[in-house]
């Protein structure tokens, strides 16, 4: 072997596994220095990592990689993958990275801020009035690093991006602003380099637009670096779908997720969703006697003051209790099979809401829908588009659009029924889920009485049940099945009438927090590409976790 060419070498190297380089790179000291060579590892992370579709950081960008940076990002995702593919044989183990052992303030919120060689978490708390603090983790403790309290502020809404930018909407002194925030990751400031005085709050930030929402029917998406924007208008509830006409003030259509999909904007609000084509952006007119730190403003509300964007598409789920969107992965294995499509599917994971509380325990579930791509659809088809269709529409406006409506029922996933603070769902775009689940009425043993509405319940011994993390992985680049089933079989699953059941898992925390730490949890994030998830209580503890 050693009297073969570097060249020959690094190609004999590519069909390796990555942990079998680093073997590999214990047998000789010619292997050593090659395993070194940058193309090692870019065959690497293309051949095992990115065309199988496994997790992998969008952020990250292979040419911009280091090589310490490229090597440690292709073990870790491939580790990772494998984790999650033995989990459908025994759940994965969470590895407990970091924890602010001091109680802050009440969090209301909590995100992963990515960056590259760091890991920071910032947290939104909720006291007299609102902060935002950044954490480094270092070791295993969350660290201080930074923090923005405007003095009588309260904050409304909030949205984070890579490269260490953040949007968030403020009410002060009777005005509504959204600030684009930029944290300098060297020097830990923070500096505002944008804003915009409207009643829109943050709901996604991709690169440099900013997606808000009025929580009513509009949504405005804001192009902060070139001071463009353009509104786009949601269908209204029908009488079916708002229950008569009468709408729940409590119960509003406020927007959840906002998804910058193939040729078009996916709105997702409580009760409904909408697909919009790909907008023209409108300037934001300037003001002669604005100066950088006055914040620019919309045009006035009326008629022909700018141009609305209405749906091409529209469906209601009934009132949900959670929602995530995620375009699915897709590697280059896929090619032969799906040839002909230009984009992946939108999976779609929501838990329904039930306001009964005699509603059968074993009824209740979380369920996932699937926006598959139309494989009719063209781009230049939405060219000039100001038609609004429904989801009953003909087929010769189906084909107009990049995903076939209504979405379909494809898998379910049983839970029980309970009060959460929390109520927000993560979906990864391989497919990996994960939700806290509520706990058990400690007095319902009284109430009922058949015993079998009772599993699951605390037991007389007094101790108070926690809420649950649970996760589960969907069919994907993840998923292995306990069927040895053939891919006819397993296409007729993933795209019958009646919906796959998934298995979910609970994951371990015993261990890792002690008696008093026993759920409450406010908010978590989990980030799928770096196996990361975040957990904030509603007494101020932070609890980071790898999966």
């Amino acid at each position: 072997m050693l009297k073969l060419t570097d060249d020959i070498l690094i190609y004999i190297l590519s069909f390796l596994q990555p942990p079998s380089i680093l073997f590999f790179r214990r047998t000789c000291k010619r292997l050593h220095q090659l395993s070194y060579q940058r193309i090692v590892w870019t065959n690497a992370c293309t051949t095992h990592i990115l065309s199988n579709a496994y997790p992998f950081p969008s952020d990250c960008h292979l040419p911009q990689l280091n090589l310490d940076l490229l090597e440690q990002y292709t073990l870790k995702s491939w580790y990772l993958a494998s984790r999650w593919r033995r989990s459908a044989f025994t759940p994965p183990a969470p590895r407990v990275v970091g924890c602010l052992r001091k109680e802050i303030t009440s969090i209301s919120d909590v995100r992963f801020l990515p960056c590259l060689d760091r890991t920071l978490v910032v947290t939104i708390s909720k006291s007299i009035w609102s902060g935002l603090t950044v954490w480094a983790l270092e070791g295993d403790v969350v660290v201080k690093r930074c923090e923005w309290f405007p003095r009588g502020a309260i904050f409304t809404g909030f949205a984070v991006e890579s490269g260490g930018v953040m949007a968030v909407s403020v009410w002060k002194e009777g005005e509504h602003i959204v600030h684009i925030l930029s944290l300098d990751t060297e020097t830990y400031t923070l500096n505002s380099i944008a804003s915009l005085n409207t009643v829109f709050r943050p709901i996604a930030l991709s690169g440099d637009v900013l997606a808000l929402s009025d929580d009513i029917s509009k949504s405005l998406l804001w192009d902060w670096q070139h001071s463009t924007y353009a509104i786009l208008q949601s269908s209204p509830l029908s009488d079916d779908e708002n229950q008569g006409g009468a709408r729940n003030l409590f119960q509003y259509d406020r927007c959840i997720q906002v998804i910058f999909a193939y040729h078009s904007i996916l709105v997702v609000s409580a009760r409904s969703i909408n697909l919009f084509p790909s907008p023209v952006f409108s300037t934001i007119p300037s003001s002669s006697s604005s100066s950088s730190d006055t914040p620019a403003s919309l045009p006035a509300e009326e008629p022909d003051a700018y141009q609305v964007h209405v749906p091409l598409a529209h469906h209601s789920f009934g009132w949900v209790d959670g929602v995530a969107v995620s375009a699915s992965a897709q590697g280059s294995h896929v090619e032969g099979q799906r040839r002909r499509e230009q984009h992946g599917a939108l999976s779609i994971l929501l838990r329904p809401e039930s306001d009964d509380p005699w509603y059968p325990t074993e009824k209740h579930k979380l369920e996932m829908y699937t926006l598959y791509p139309n494989l009719d659809f063209e781009p230049r088809s939405l060219d000039g588009s100001t038609t609004a269709f429904r989801s009953c529409t003909p087929p010769q406006a189906q084909a107009q659009l990049p995903y076939a409506f209504p979405p379909r029922l494809t898998y379910s996933i049983p839970t029980r029924h309970g009060v959460l603070r929390c109520t927000s769902l993560a979906l990864g775009k391989c497919g990996t889920g994960v939700w806290i689940e509520p706990r058990m009425p400690r007095t319902m043993g009284g109430l009922v009485q058949d015993p079998r509405y009772l599993r699951g319940a605390t037991k007389g011994d007094g101790k108070r049940e926690r809420e649950r993390v649970m996760c589960a992985v969907f069919p994907g680049p993840l998923y292995v099945s306990r069927l040895d089933v053939d891919g006819c079989e397993r296409e007729e699953l993933e795209t019958g009438s009646v919906p796959m059941q998934i298995r979910g898992m609970e994951l371990d925390l015993s261990g890792v927090i002690d008696d008093d730490g026993i759920g409450d949890w406010a908010a978590f994030e989990y980030d799928e590409s770096r196996g990361r998830l975040v957990l904030a209580s509603s007494y101020g503890r932070v609890l980071v976790l790898e999966v």
